[in-house]
């Protein structure tokens, strides 16, 4: 789970430039199939915004 500004977000990238894209295709290749990387970045947010998103989507989504 990735957490962050535009540069997370992908602001004007397409899909398969992003951070989460690029970084889900090494692991998957290195290590197993089984994974996926949520990009949660929002454009303008900064660090204390990032703690609210941790906070709500850590229990949500329950990543391992």
């Amino acid at each position: 789970m990735l957490i962050g500004d535009s540069f997370v977000y992908g602001q004007n990238a397409h899909d398969n430039e992003t951070i989460a894209y690029q970084l889900e295709e090494k692991i998957k290749q290195k290590y197993s199939d089984r994974v996926e990387v949520l990009s949660l970045g929002i454009i303008g947010y900064s660090g204390l915004n990032y703690v609210g998103i941790a906070r709500t989507y850590f229990d949500y989504l329950k990543p391992d």
